[in-house]
């Protein structure tokens, strides 16, 4: 009896990791070539502020006062410091979204109205809500994007999700300023 309700466990666990609900954030990030970011010594917010899609007002102002707390503690954490006045070396602009769809848990057969017999049809399905974030640092003296952060993932209505806004924001700015580029 406990061989079978491992069993279960494992494939449960298999189908929640290939269906998306227990994955990961995927992060990348794009750079413009031949920038020397060392250069980039301070930002400053863009102000156009934040762009959203598909979040209520409240939500994405709650989400995004996380996101400019964390990009603030690690570009100083980094030597780039907030622009108090003057003309900051490049703007941060953010956009957040998010997105829900029936993801099909259960298959099963259907007879009835086809030449050949039966289909696949969804047996069951469940609600999933995917978000992204969107970092932008735009140079200010020419306006040229010149690093974007993106941050993509499935949300659940048991997460921490200012823990995993923070997650998500660190793990792109892990990779600014980027190596390969700053000659």
């Amino acid at each position: 009896m406990n061989t079978r309700w491992l069993l279960m466990l494992c494939v449960s666990a298999l189908l929640v990791s290939t269906t998306g609900c227990g994955s990961k954030i995927k992060v990348d990030t794009q750079h413009s070539q031949g920038i020397n970011f060392d250069l980039y010594r301070t930002y400053a917010w863009h102000p156009q502020g934040l762009s959203m899609v598909g979040i209520d007002p409240l939500r994405a102002q709650s989400a995004h006062d996380t996101i400019r707390g964390t990009v603030d503690s690690e570009l100083a954490g980094k030597g780039i410091k907030r622009a108090a006045q003057g003309s900051p070396d490049f703007f941060v602009a953010t956009t957040i979204g998010a997105l829900s769809h029936s993801h099909a848990t259960r298959w099963g057969n259907a007879t009835g109205g086809f030449p050949l017999g039966s289909s696949e049809v969804p047996l069951n399905e469940e609600e999933i809500r995917e978000g992204s974030i969107v970092l932008d640092f735009i140079d200010n003296q020419s306006g040229v994007l010149i690093w974007r952060g993106t941050a993509h993932g499935v949300v659940s209505p048991t997460d921490d999700r200012k823990a995993k806004l923070e997650t998500a924001i660190r793990s792109m700015l892990d990779r600014f300023p980027p190596k390969a580029n700053t000659k």
